[in-house]
């Protein structure tokens, strides 16, 4: 076993024992809907900046490959911090302010290869008293032209300390119907509503 790959699994087991505690009674549905095998591009809503740890710990038990994230460039301005989440824990930046052509082919050779990969379509934290923030068109791009197997996972709770916290993960998306189809921006925006409208479903108030 690599360094790396020793300092991530250590990590994400510390992190988890850590929000065990915060999260007392968390709770996790459909873990198993995840598919084990093959690419997975999974979609989430996005409210702290601790959702991956929750999402490795809503997953470790029925995955056991690892979980890639998108994370937002901006946030990652300390070197060491770069370092730590992009080279230790696999994460990659995505740059908002343009179209991220290098980030879309990250997230496509990772899929390629087979593995699973997490994107908030939120695009940032939502600090708002809405349900959802808009989703973005970055997820619906790179499934269309991955052709992917697309889950959604949904973070529910208030995440105030030893508040009742909960993830629910969906079962594959039926995207068919626009993969057959040249993406053009009625597709993207009919992936992106379906993933948006699947999150809300499982939103608990």
């Amino acid at each position: 076993m690599s360094f790396k790959i020793g300092l991530r699994n250590f990590s994400a087991a510390l992190a988890s024992a850590f929000f065990s505690f915060k999260y007392p009674t968390f709770e996790v549905k459909g873990a198993h809907r995840v598919p084990k095998e093959g690419g997975v591009l999974l979609c989430a809503n996005h409210r702290k900046a601790e959702d991956p740890i929750l999402i490795y710990k809503g997953l470790h038990k029925a995955q056991k490959r690892y979980t890639y994230f998108y994370a937002k460039a901006a946030l990652i301005k300390n070197k060491l911090l770069k370092w730590y989440l992009t080279d230790c824990l696999g994460a990659r930046t995505v740059s908002h302010t343009a179209a991220d052509l290098g980030s879309i082919k990250w997230g496509l050779k990772k899929l390629k290869d087979g593995e699973l990969v997490c994107i908030f379509p939120e695009g940032t934290r939502n600090r708002t008293d809405a349900d959802l923030l808009e989703f973005q068109k970055g997820a619906a791009i790179i499934a269309h032209m991955s052709k992917t197997q697309v889950v959604t996972a949904t973070i529910s709770g208030s995440r105030k300390w030893f508040s009742k916290c909960s993830i629910e993960f969906s079962e594959p998306l039926d995207l068919n119907e626009f993969y057959e189809k040249k993406l053009d921006d009625a597709v993207k925006d009919g992936i992106t509503e379906k993933i948006y409208e699947n999150v809300k479903k499982y939103l608990k108030k």
